[in-house]
């Protein structure tokens, strides 16, 4: 390690697949359009193979290290894990620790800045999304 900071893409250079580890229906749908409304290229949103993920987990190959830092800069419970894939897709595994995306400024609007990283904020957090979309779905 060179010892300086982690170099962020723009978020509209970050390639992911949400995946659904934990046993909440509906949560990387929830997640992926979070991460949608920060402007990150979700290829696609499905569940995990392991529904009983404990941490969430940032998978990527080596030519995907600035993607892979850049997404998990908006998960503050993240772990980063290398894998021999040589694209550049970057999978989130959400996992039972995930709250919410990383907090963004107070009353920050579509298209602001995160306070620390510069990376775009949405309107809504996850788990406000997961609200608003599992209330729009609720069966009555």
């Amino acid at each position: 390690e060179d010892g300086s900071k982690p170099k962020y893409l723009d978020s509209k250079s970050v390639t992911t697949r949400v995946l659904n580890g934990t046993k909440f229906s509906g949560f990387a749908n929830a997640v992926g359009r979070a991460l949608q409304n920060r402007e990150f290229v979700v290829q696609s949103i499905d569940n995990y193979d392991n529904a009983k993920v404990e941490r969430t987990t940032i998978v990527f190959g080596k030519n995907a290290i600035p993607q892979a830092y850049t997404l998990a800069a908006n998960f503050p419970d993240a772990q980063l894990q290398m894998d021999d894939r040589q694209d550049k897709l970057v999978d989130v595994i959400l996992g039972a620790t995930f709250q919410n995306l990383t907090k963004t400024e107070a009353g920050a609007s579509a298209g602001a800045r995160t306070r620390h990283t510069g990376i775009p904020t949405a309107r809504y957090s996850a788990c406000e999304a997961y609200q608003l979309w599992s209330s729009a779905t609720a069966v009555s």
